[in-house]
């Protein structure tokens, strides 16, 4: 049994339907018009994969995806039969300009690429710019990251999201468990080819030194990168398959 429009709890008994979720993840396909929800959904899979392998949660198990007027936090956690015990919030790391832009360039007829390395945090790129939509026959306009620079861009994404997030976590409306997790979707404009030990140890440092104004934060923050998910950054920082 999987999330749907008319089932919003689901129980994962045993291998057989841990198996139907995975089955869901490898089949199914991001694009363009993929709905918020539909991220939210299959990356929170993309966790209970990464958390049984783990022995972080056991079976049997019951998912929760609350109405939206309970939506906060996204997804619950409870042994059966009893009151959910883990909250997860989901958010998709990334830059609202890249969205948009890769949203109108998969409708463009023409076609052309995009120029990753012209979105950067903080910056807002206008819509219909040329900045980094790209025609099929134009050249690169920009020097690139640098050293390290695509790993810094990366962090500053993370780190953004991660502020949000726990500004979110202390409102009085916010649902509050147990244990309250952090679930970044990784769907930025950073190339995938980003060095990843280096970019997680830069992350660290960086999310050590800075200042957090607000009482309550998340007990663990983790990372989905659609193949793989990282799991607990800040604490454990184990490396998961989870397709």
């Amino acid at each position: 049994m999987l999330f749907s429009h008319t089932c919003n709890t689901i129980v994962i008994r045993n291998q057989t339907d841990v198996i139907e979720i995975e089955d869901f993840i490898k089949g199914f396909t991001f694009d363009s018009s993929t709905h918020t929800a539909d991220h939210e959904i299959v990356s929170f899979y993309r966790f209970v994969i990464a958390a049984l392998k783990l022995q972080k949660i056991n079976l049997p198990t019951t998912l929760i995806k609350p109405p939206l007027k309970h939506k906060s936090p996204d997804f619950r956690l409870a042994v059966p039969g009893e009151e959910p015990y883990l909250g997860v919030e989901h958010t998709q790391a990334t830059l609202p300009d890249h969205e948009r832009d890769i949203a109108e360039l998969c409708k463009s007829p023409e076609g052309g690429w995009i120029e990753c390395s012209a979105y950067k945090a903080g910056h807002t790129i206008s819509k219909g710019s040329k900045v980094a939509r790209k025609n099929r026959d134009e050249n690169l306009t920009h020097t690139g990251y640098g050293d390290h620079g695509i790993e810094n861009q990366w962090v500053e994404i993370i780190l953004r999201h991660i502020e949000k997030k726990t500004n979110k976590l202390n409102n009085p409306k916010f649902a509050k468990f147990r244990q309250n997790h952090l679930l970044l979707e990784d769907t930025g404009p950073t190339p995938v080819f980003i060095r990843l030990d280096k970019a997680i140890t830069i992350l660290r440092e960086k999310h050590l030194t800075k200042i957090f104004r607000e009482t309550l934060r998340y007990d663990k923050i983790h990372i989905d990168f659609s193949d793989f998910l990282v799991y607990d950054i800040f604490g454990q920082h184990v490396k998961v398959k989870v397709e």
